[in-house]
Order: structure tokens, then sequence, then C-alpha cells
């Protein structure tokens, strides 16, 4: 099988030192599995309190900003502060844990380190170095976009492992023979439509629905990747494909809020993220979604996959997470 898609070592050797691997391979077999919930980090910092000291505030002013792409407002990272004594085997299994250790003179030049899999299987640590909490200061804020991307990457990545375990064999056979693709779609989403070029899965609980779109066409011009040609195409799709609770309403892109886009590579393909809001045309439902428009050189085709989410007056990050670590798992065949 390829790649997850993911492009989190390059995140990774971007930073100022790179360790790979806290254990061997025999030893790393060992290890329990680790915990924690999505965009949650274990901070272990002697600092008291953590909350009014420097590193402390630029740290969770950093990662507790907003959470991009909601309708509401939620926490991007939630921070679980220890000091050194009190990080016990419990917290020593989280999947995401960032080390503080900065009164050390022996470090004169401020540095990260990068391991995997110290105390538990499919874990991430960083610990920053440095002589002073001004140099850590300083080591943080020149390295704090890379260090968010690696930590949110690192979700994708957990969470899109955990779902492979849980996909439905017929999903993967379909996706396969219409698509050329394969996607980490837990079995307890359903399908909700199905076309030739077109398949609508979603997952409903009496309070929420989330949604994974998948649809392809034959790759034209480079114009397939704009904006205006990525959110025309979604909006002619979900129109045609999934209409809302009412008459003539249908799943649109709002256009009072901006889509963010970015390019990216997903399983060795060129890629365009979109993230955004969508409303119910006609109708009052609205909710978030994250969309990558992938190329698909062999075949000369397009094949877009999209996540959405509606969960009127609940938490939504973690659902978005979760679609999106889905319609990120993308393998073209």
């Amino acid at each position: 099988m390829k790649n997850l898609g993911y492009t989190f070592f390059g995140l990774i050797i971007s930073l100022l030192v790179v360790s790979c691997g806290g254990e061997d391979g025999d030893t790393a077999s060992l290890l329990p599995s680790s915990g924690g919930a999505g965009h949650e980090i274990v901070v272990v910092s002697d600092h008291v309190p953590f909350d009014s000291s420097r590193i402390g505030q630029v740290i969770k002013n950093y990662f507790e900003d907003e959470f991009k792409g909601l309708s509401t407002s939620e926490k991007n990272f939630d921070i679980i502060n220890v000091k050194t004594n009190d990080f016990n085997s419990l917290l020593q299994r989280h999947n995401k844990i960032l080390l503080i250790n900065d009164q050390d003179a022996s470090f004169p030049t401020a540095k990260a380190d990068i391991k995997t899999e110290i105390w538990a299987k499919n874990q991430l640590v960083v610990k920053l170095n440095a002589r002073s909490e001004k140099a850590a200061v300083e080591l943080f804020d020149s390295k704090k976009e890379e260090l968010l991307s690696m930590y949110h990457e690192w979700d994708m990545r957990n969470l899109g492992l955990n779902f492979w375990r849980q996909t439905s064999k017929s999903y993967q056979e379909h996706l396969q023979k219409n698509f050329g693709i394969r996607l980490a779609i837990p079995e307890k989403y359903h399908t909700a439509r199905s076309e030739k070029d077109f398949i609508w899965f979603r997952y409903d609980t009496d309070k929420s629905i989330q949604g994974i779109l998948v649809y392809k066409e034959p790759y034209t011009a480079d114009s397939t990747f704009t904006r205006d040609y990525i959110v025309n195409r979604r909006n002619e799709m979900s129109q045609k494909y999934v209409p809302g609770p009412s008459e003539g309403s249908y799943m649109a892109v709002d256009s009072v809020f901006p889509v963010r886009q970015v390019a990216i590579t997903l399983d060795d393909c060129y890629a365009m993220e979109s993230k955004g809001i969508w409303v119910m045309e006609n109708d009052f439902m609205g909710g978030s979604f994250v969309s990558y428009t992938v190329y698909n050189e062999k075949k000369q085709e397009i094949i877009t996959v999209d996540g959405f989410v509606h969960a009127p007056n609940q938490k939504k990050k973690y659902m978005m997470l979760e679609v999106e670590a889905i319609v990120k798992s993308i393998l073209v065949d």
C-alpha cells in the first residue's frame, strides 16, 4: 500500500533537529498504545504557574487560538500542562507531547528535538532545549507554525490509521472500480447516494450529520484548481445530488465567508485543499467543509473528496478533524 498521503515528514525535516524513533523496532513493538484526544497536547514545564510564565503565554496564545473554518468559536488545540514530577506513566502515553527544557546551560544554541514512540506507539514528542526561557520563547516563535502543522498532521495520521482498520471492503471495491481511489471510510458511514461519477457517504446521529462526497471529472486545464472553479463545481454537484430538507433547497458554499486554499501533495499527487462554510440554499442549515481536489496524472482525471459537518448547537471541531482525516486518507491507484 502507498503512504497515507500526508506531508508530515516534510514538516519535521524543516525543523531544527530531527531524531527519528525513540525506540528500535523490537522495543517499540512492546510499547503500549498511545491515547489522547484530537488537537490535545501535553506540555511538560516546571514554570509555576505555567499560564503566567512567558513561555506558557506564547504557547497557549498560539495553540489555543481559534480553530479556523468553523461557524462557531472553538479553541484549536487544548493544552494540558504538567510539571516534570507529575508527568506520570498515564500522561506519558499521550500521543502528542511537548517538553520544555529551558534552564540548561549546556545548550548555547536553542534547538528542537523531535522523536516518535518514546513511551507509546504512534506518539510524537517534541522537546524544546534552551539555556533560558527567553531563548525558548524565541525558538518557539520561530518554529510555531511548523509545530502546529506537525501536531495537526500527526492527528490526521493517527485518525487515518484508525479509520483504515474500520473501513468496509465493499466501500473500497466500489471506490477503486468507479473512482480509482481508496479512502478510509469507517463502516458507520452509509451510502446516501451513488451515481456513476459521484458518491455520498454519511453518518447521522440525533444531533449531527457528517458527510463525505466523492466526485470525478476529466482533467482539462489548470483552471480546475482555482477557487472559483472548485466552489462552482462543488455547488453544481451538491445542487444536483445533495438536496436539503425542504423543496428546492440544496447545499452551497457560503459566499460571505472566504474559502481558504493551499496547494499540497496527497499520495504523491498535486492537490488543492479548500476549507470554508456551507449553507443550505432556501433553508436554514449550515456548517463547515474541507475538500481536496486531486490530480490523477496517470488517468488524466480530477478527483474531489469533500467532508462536511452539520451540528447545530454542538461542538464541531472533533467532527471536522474526523472528516478531514477521512478525505485526506485518499490513495490514488
